[in-house]
C-alpha cells in the first residue's frame, strides 16, 4: 500500500476485515463499503480483486469504455456504427483518451456540449445525435458500478429537423436535371428518389424487377432503416405517372435475367458525388441534402392531395416524422392562401362577385365566374385590391362599407376608392338621395 499514516492503515484494515467477512458469509457489502471500493485508486483496487476480495474493475479509461461501447454495436448497421463512431471521436477529442470516467461531471458535460456547439460549429441535430449516442454509452458506464448517476442526464438530445437544409426541388426543376443525364440508369435513380420517395442508396439497390407489379401498377419497397419494426421494413408504393417513363424504359434496356432495378450504379458509394455534377451541369446550385430533399419534396407533394396515413405507408415513416423532418412549406402555399381568402371573401357577398367598371379607361377587374371556370390565376391591380379588401373587411365585420359618421344631415360618407371617385361627397344633400360618387360604389358592390 505504500506509505500512509498509522490512522490510514487502520482504515484500511477494518475495511479489508468487513471484505473478508462478507465473502466468508455471502452477505452483500453495506452501501458505506461499497463506497469505499468504488472510490479505490487502481493500485489498491488489483490488489484486492487479486485476492478474491473484490470484483476485478473495469477499465476507467475513457478510451477504454468507448471500445467497450463500440464493440456492443458490432450487430448494427454500418451506418448506425458511424454515427457512434463520429459521437465517440468527439468526445475523446475533447477530454482525452486516459480521462477518468469517473470524473465526468454534468458540469464537464457541459463544456463539451460548449465546445461542440462554438468550436466545432455543429448543427444542433448533429450535436443532438453526439448526445444521444453518448449518453447511451455513460449508462453502460454507468451499469459496469463505476458512476451512479449519468452525468449527461440534462442535455437534450432532441434530434430536430434543420429548416434551414430544407429545400423544395419542384417538378421543373428535377427536370431540367433529367435532361442532363448521361444514360436511363442515371435518370431512374433520380425518378426514383424525387418521384418515388425512395431514400438513397438503402432501399435503391436493394430494389429488385421482381418488387415491380406491373399489373398492379405499384413496387415494393425492402428498407433496411426500418426492418426491425412492425412489418419488417416492406411497404408498396405506386408508381406514380412521373416515375413510369423512366422503370418502363430501364425495363426494356435491363439486360435478360436481370434481377437488380440498377446495374453498374448499384452498390457505387459516390452516388452524391456524381448528382452534384449533374446538377451544375444542368446549369442549377446545388441543395442542401441532395437526395434527403428530393424524397421530402415528393412526401410534400403528396401531403397536400392524400391523408398522411396513407403518404406514411408509401413512403415508410411515421406522421410523426413525416411532419417534423419532411414537410416543407412551399412558396406556393402562400400564393394559394392569398388566393383562396380572396375568393372566399367574394363569393360570400353574393351575386355575380365583380361588376365590372372602367375608370380611365383601364379595366379594374373580369368577372370571377370566367375566372373559376377557366381556372386562371386572379391577377387584380392596386384599384382592385383596394376595392376588395374594402368589401372583405365589411364581410367579417358585419358593418356596411361606409364609415360610421355622426353630426352631418344629407350628407353621404364614402370609401375611398380610386380614381375619379376618391374623396367624400361632393356636398350636402337635401333630399337625402346618394351622391353621384355613393352611386358608382353602389355599383361596384351590388
Amino acid at each position: 500500500m505504500g506509505k500512509m499514516s498509522r490512522e490510514a492503515a487502520e482504515s484500511v484494515k477494518l475495511r479489508v476485515e468487513q471484505l473478508l467477512t462478507c465473502r466468508i458469509t455471502g452477505h452483500g457489502m453495506s452501501r458505506d463499503l461499497s463506497l469505499w471500493v468504488r472510490d479505490l485508486d487502481r493500485v489498491l483496487h488489483g490488489k484486492l480483486a487479486s485476492v478474491g476480495l473484490v470484483e476485478s474493475r473495469a477499465s476507467c479509461r475513457l478510451a477504454d469504455a468507448v471500445a467497450l461501447f463500440m464493440a456492443s454495436k458490432a450487430r448494427f448497421k454500418p451506418g448506425t456504427r458511424t454515427v457512434c463512431q463520429q459521437a465517440m471521436k468527439d468526445l475523446l477529442a475533447f477530454f482525452g483518451d486516459d480521462f477518468d470516467v469517473r470524473r465526468l461531471t454534468a458540469g464537464r458535460a457541459d463544456s463539451w456540449w460548449t465546445w461542440m456547439t462554438q468550436t466545432r460549429k455543429l448543427a444542433p441535430a448533429t450535436i443532438g445525435k453526439r448526445v444521444q449516442t453518448t449518453r447511451s454509452m455513460m449508462e453502460r458506464v454507468k451499469r459496469e458500478g463505476l458512476i451512479e448517476v449519468n452525468p449527461l442526464e440534462h442535455l437534450s438530445g432532441a434530434v430536430t429537423a434543420n429548416r434551414q437544409r430544407q429545400k423544395f426541388i419542384d417538378q421543373p426543376t428535377i427536370e431540367r436535371v433529367l435532361g442532363v443525364c448521361p444514360c436511363a440508369e442515371w435518370r431512374l435513380i433520380i425518378a426514383l428518389a424525387r418521384y418515388g420517395g425512395l431514400r438513397v442508396p438503402s432501399e435503391l439497390n436493394r430494389l429488385k424487377w421482381a418488387d415491380v407489379l406491373w399489373d398492379r401498377d405499384r413496387f415494393t419497397v425492402h428498407a433496411s432503416k426500418t426492418e426491425h419494426h412492425a412489418g419488417g421494413g416492406v411497404r408498396h408504393v405506386p408508381i406514380f405517372p412521373e416515375l413510369m417513363p423512366h422503370l418502363r424504359e430501364s425495363f426494356e434496356l435491363a439486360e435478360s435475367g436481370a434481377e437488380y432495378v440498377l446495374g453498374d450504379q448499384r452498390n457505387t458509394t459516390n452516388l452524391r458525388t456524381h448528382f452534384h455534377r449533374l446538377i451544375k451541369r444542368a446549369g442549377l446550385t446545388p441543395w442542401p441534402k441532395l437526395f434527403q430533399n428530393l424524397r421530402a419534396s415528393r412526401e410534400t407533394e403528396l401531403l397536400a392531395s392524400f391523408p398522411i396515413h396513407v403518404v406514411t405507408a408509401w413512403l415508410g415513416n411515421s406522421p410523426k416524422v413525416a411532419l417534423e423532418h419532411y414537410a416543407i412549406v412551399r412558396d406556393d402555399d402562400y400564393a394559394k392562401a392569398v388566393q383562396k381568402a380572396v375568393q372566399n371573401a367574394v363569393q360570400s357577398g353574393g351575386g355575380s362577385c365583380y361588376t365590372a367598371l372602367q375608370a380611365d379607361g383601364v379595366l379594374l377587374t373580369d368577372s370571377l365566374e370566367k375566372e373559376r371556370k377557366t381556372g386562371d390565376d386572379m391577377q387584380l391591380d392596386t384599384a382592385s385590391r383596394r376595392i376588395i379588401n374594402a368589401r372583405t373587411t365589411a364581410l367579417l365585420t358585419g358593418a356596411g362599407l361606409e364609415p360610421a359618421t355622426s353630426g352631418l344631415k344629407g350628407r353621404c360618407s364614402t370609401i375611398e376608392l380610386p380614381g375619379p371617385w376618391e374623396g367624400d361627397c361632393s356636398g350636402l344633400r337635401d333630399d337625402h338621395q346618394p351622391c353621384d360618387v355613393c352611386e358608382h360604389r353602389e355599383q361596384i358592390f351590388s
